[in-house]
């Protein structure tokens, strides 16, 4: 072997060293940190520990911690998040009620929430699958809760819980009978929890969280890169397509005379606003409320060191005063007007549905419908861009009533009933 290729072999297994414990030194103290990552790194971060990564937490593992489990506003997405993320690329920043509730009542809090999700995913496979693979990672042991908020959205909770009885699921539970709730509960445990890909996640790189996030990053920025170059040769053509498919096309079903009084004046809310779910009939409600019930019930047998509470949270059409007689929706089959009495009607018989199985199965309770509606004399809580979640100001009118129920000193009751 000559001089100079051995020297070369020597430079490379040198300078393939330095990386590999320089890798390992970051492997090592990256676990240490997820809670402070800037929220331009904690939107990157792997599915299996993001959780993680919140910045609702005194440290990276919380203790004596609250849980907030449901969809995407458990979550906290919509236009705060969107505000947020463009201001804080390099720091942290609050975007959702779980950053209000942590400043206020100063106990450290995780969110499993989950976009588009009904209760099989948002009660079940989301926090208990995510739950057992952070207790799987060598660098952590993460505590059962000591309180879960299930937050229960009555604009599309009942809805993605029918489209998961009539879609994905459906074939697996015509062999059974629906109410039959041992074999519905070992449906969940079969179907639904051990089907997560993350229930049973394995793997040589599982317990290496920065080479995964590395990996994944440049593996999103490199698709990231090819979408916005397409979609820059897109632009050039694009607005001749749609200025030509505009004269074309009909025009579109308006909701111009669907008017809420936010400030003492009308104010026009967007058609495809969500609702309390005013297009399942009697029985499809009724499922889709068993399911959220065995869920429920699930989540609880899992987590039987935690104290439950359900959040009743309105629609987005359910939280305004309406001036207008009638409100139009967008379904599937097109728009269809309700009479705007009957919007807050459907969201009381629905929320009395769902105390009734907290008063059953003795699990606090917080209505926070009036909180919404208080909020929304004043201004618009949704939107302006994003009108199926709430703004700052919905999520902060969404934080008041937790902390109501719950959290007020000399006040909480740990019960606050559905009211007209």
């Amino acid at each position: 072997m000559s001089k100079k290729l051995k020297s070369f072999l020597v430079n490379i297994s040198i300078s393939i060293g330095s990386v590999v414990v320089f890798i390992l030194a970051i492997e090592a103290i990256f676990p240490h940190l997820l809670h402070k990552v800037p929220l331009s790194i904690y939107v990157g971060l792997d599915d299996g520990y993001k959780v993680l990564g919140q910045s609702t937490k005194r440290s990276v593992v919380p203790k004596d911690y609250i849980a907030i489990v449901g969809d995407s506003h458990a979550l906290g997405t919509g236009d705060w998040f969107k505000q947020t993320v463009r201001k804080h690329k390099f720091t942290q920043g609050d975007y959702h009620s779980a950053h209000v509730l942590y400043n206020r009542i100063g106990r450290d809090i995780i969110s499993y929430g989950a976009l588009g999700s009904g209760s099989l995913r948002g009660l079940v496979s989301q926090p208990i699958a995510h739950f057992k693979h952070i207790n799987s990672l060598w660098a952590f042991e993460l505590e059962q809760p000591k309180m879960i908020l299930v937050y229960f959205f009555e604009g599309n909770d009942l809805n993605d819980n029918v489209i998961d009885l009539q879609g994905q699921y459906k074939d697996i539970l015509e062999k059974i009978s629906l109410y039959d709730t041992a074999a519905f509960e070992n449906f969940i445990q079969k179907q639904v929890l051990e089907k997560d890909p993350l229930y049973n996640a394995d793997g040589l790189l599982k317990n290496f969280l920065f080479t995964r996030f590395l990996i994944e990053s440049v593996g999103d920025n490199v698709v990231n890169e090819i979408k916005r170059g397409l979609k820059k040769i897109k632009k050039v053509f694009s607005e001749k397509i749609e200025e030509q498919d505009k004269k074309s096309q009909p025009p579109s079903a308006s909701n111009s005379n669907d008017m809420a009084l936010i400030g003492g004046k009308e104010f026009p809310i967007p058609l495809n606003s969500q609702h309390p779910a005013m297009t399942l009939t009697p029985e499809e409600t009724r499922q889709a409320i068993y399911v959220f019930e065995q869920s429920l019930l699930f989540l609880e047998k899992y987590f039987n060191e935690s104290a439950i509470a359900i959040v009743y949270i309105p629609s987005p059409l359910s939280s305004y005063q309406w001036a207008s007689p009638t409100v139009t929706i967008q379904t599937g089959k097109g728009p269809v007007t309700f009479e705007s009495a009957s919007i807050h009607e459907r969201s009381q018989e629905i929320c009395l549905k769902i105390e009734a199985i907290a008063r059953k199965y003795k699990f606090d309770f917080a209505d926070t419908r009036q909180f919404f509606r208080s909020a929304a004399l004043k201004e618009p809580i949704h939107g302006p861009q994003d009108w199926l979640h709430p703004n700052e100001k919905g999520y902060r009118a969404l934080a008041e009533g937790v902390m109501t129920a719950f959290f007020s000193a000399g006040k909480s009751s740990g019960f606050r009933g559905c009211e007209p």
